[in-house]
């Protein structure tokens, strides 16, 4: 090491950071630990909105399948019903947060929201059904037979 020193091949010390890059990566830092914070709050969160969503579902089901018989088991039910789970759990957990719900104006827009959806889903499966030739419904036969190659 003193015989590299002579040479005047000695590690050079780095520049001292300014106290404005020091702010600046103090700030950024802080930003990084607070988006951290932030998504692992909103993976939290969802992961407790789809218990409760998951819940729902269930009982949604038993509620119904005690009515009548459902010719689907649970999980296509739960399926079926996702988005509207998905709905109540937000409902459940904003009051539970102690959030102001309305939850009839909310329930009347959600449902509102899904009668544009379906009429949407419904105009774009007619345009296709309609937009089908004929051998798109009954496809033409081949008629000839290959036996190997």
């Amino acid at each position: 090491m003193i015989a590299s020193q002579s040479d005047g091949k000695a590690w050079e010390k780095a520049p001292e950071a300014t106290e404005e890059e020091k702010a600046a990566a103090a700030a950024s830092k802080q930003e990084k630990l607070t988006l951290m914070r932030q998504q692992r709050q909103d993976s939290e969160k969802t992961k407790e909105l789809e218990a409760i969503a998951k819940e729902w579902a269930k009982r949604e089901y038993l509620r119904k399948s005690l009515k009548r018989r459902i010719p689907i088991n649970e999980d296509e039910f739960t399926e079926i019903v996702w988005d509207r789970a998905m709905f109540e759990a937000d409902l459940k957990y904003r009051t539970m947060s102690g959030l102001a719900v309305n939850e009839s104006e909310e329930r009347a827009k959600f449902k509102e929201q899904q009668k544009e959806k379906k009429a949407a889903a419904y105009r774009k499966e007619q345009e296709r059904w309609n937009s089908m030739t004929n051998e798109d419904i009954e496809p033409t036969e081949q008629k000839s037979v290959s036996f190997g190659s």
